[in-house]
């Protein structure tokens, strides 16, 4: 599928924002009601419902796989109630690829540096497509 040139052509893309809409679509078409949070410096991307319970989502995108991983600030730290959706989002006109991990699992697989943490993409492999996480929590 040709891409076409727009006047933000070679600009930086907002990879974070289309991640969470990805994200949020794909719940969407799961069924869940879903509920973007916009704006910056939050902890959670997304709050998805069924039947009165809610999972909270932390929603982590790269454009291309050929990337290291995910960046993490290496002070902030995640417990079990939030679930992470690591999606990378591939070129123009490829599905994008999902990763499903609890906030434990995250920390048991980042690496932490000086100045930032990194969940590599090597490490989630095992992760990819792992929806029965989130409907366990919810239903």
């Amino acid at each position: 599928m040709p891409t076409r040139k727009t006047k933000n052509a070679g600009k930086k893309p907002c990879t974070h924002l289309a991640g969470e809409f990805f994200v949020a679509a794909e719940l969407s078409r799961r069924g869940y009601n879903v509920a973007l949070t916009l704006g910056n410096a939050k902890k959670v991307d997304l709050i998805v419902e069924n039947d009165g319970k809610t999972v909270p989502i932390q929603v982590k995108a790269l454009a291309l796989k050929k990337s290291a991983g995910w960046p993490l600030k290496p002070e902030q730290h995640y417990d079990k109630s939030i679930v992470f959706v690591l999606v990378i989002l591939g070129v123009p006109g490829s599905l994008p690829e999902y990763f499903i991990m609890s906030g434990e699992a995250v920390e048991r697989a980042r690496r932490d540096y000086t100045n930032r943490g990194i969940l590599n993409v090597s490490k989630v492999r095992d992760f990819k497509d792992i929806w029965k996480l989130i409907e366990a929590r919810i239903g």
